[in-house]
Protein backbone atom coordinates (compact mmCIF):
# COMPACT_ATOMS: atom_id res chain seq x y z
CA UNK A 1 0.00 0.00 0.00
CA UNK A 2 2.57 2.61 0.89
CA UNK A 3 4.73 1.67 -2.41
CA UNK A 4 1.92 2.76 -3.99
CA UNK A 5 1.98 5.63 -2.58
CA UNK A 6 5.79 6.44 -3.41
CA UNK A 7 6.90 5.63 -0.46
CA UNK A 8 9.86 3.32 -0.29
CA UNK A 9 9.17 0.07 2.83
CA UNK A 10 12.44 -1.58 4.37
CA UNK A 11 11.77 -4.64 6.21
CA UNK A 12 13.51 -4.68 9.48
CA UNK A 13 13.77 -7.47 11.24
CA UNK A 14 15.21 -8.73 15.05
CA UNK A 15 18.09 -10.27 13.89
CA UNK A 16 19.05 -7.24 12.18
CA UNK A 17 19.61 -5.65 15.70
CA UNK A 18 20.97 -8.12 17.28
CA UNK A 19 24.21 -9.44 15.31
CA UNK A 20 26.33 -6.78 14.48
CA UNK A 21 27.06 -7.67 10.77
CA UNK A 22 23.32 -8.10 10.13
CA UNK A 23 23.38 -4.40 11.81
CA UNK A 24 25.59 -2.65 9.28
CA UNK A 25 24.39 -4.48 6.46
CA UNK A 26 20.80 -3.13 7.82
CA UNK A 27 22.23 0.12 8.20
CA UNK A 28 23.84 -0.24 4.52
CA UNK A 29 20.69 -1.07 3.03
CA UNK A 30 19.17 2.50 4.78
CA UNK A 31 21.60 4.25 3.34
CA UNK A 32 20.94 3.27 -0.48
CA UNK A 33 17.15 3.51 -0.20
CA UNK A 34 18.01 7.25 1.08
CA UNK A 35 20.46 7.88 -2.32
CA UNK A 36 23.63 7.89 -0.09
CA UNK A 37 26.55 6.44 -0.17
CA UNK A 38 26.97 3.44 2.07
CA UNK A 39 31.17 3.80 1.95
CA UNK A 40 30.42 6.98 3.72
CA UNK A 41 28.90 5.49 6.95
CA UNK A 42 31.13 5.75 9.89
CA UNK A 43 30.03 2.73 11.42
CA UNK A 44 31.64 1.36 14.95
Amino acid sequence: MLGDEGWTVLELFSEDLSRRHRRVAMLRRFARALGLDPRTLRIS
